[in-house]
């Protein structure tokens, strides 16, 4: 019951952050992320497909943030 339930937690906020990437409105790295969750949560085999995808490595997601970008988004 789980399982289905991060699909399609992860399903729907994966459509919202595409839907993110055409609208400036709407923010694409908060749904890519809980994407990315729910999918590694539910099964191997969507992890290792989401994490292949282009929208997945063009956001940078793989390579985290710096400890510099961490420091500067706690100061400001």
């Amino acid at each position: 019951m789980k399982k289905i339930l991060y699909i399609m937690i992860g399903c729907i906020s994966l459509g919202l952050g595409i839907i993110g990437v055409i609208l400036p409105i709407l923010p694409t790295v908060p749904f890519v992320l809980l994407a990315a969750f729910c999918f590694a949560k539910s099964s191997e085999r969507l992890d290792g497909w989401f994490k292949n995808t282009k929208l997945y490595e063009e956001n940078n997601i793989k390579s985290g943030m710096t400890k510099r970008q961490s420091f500067v988004l706690w100061v400001q």
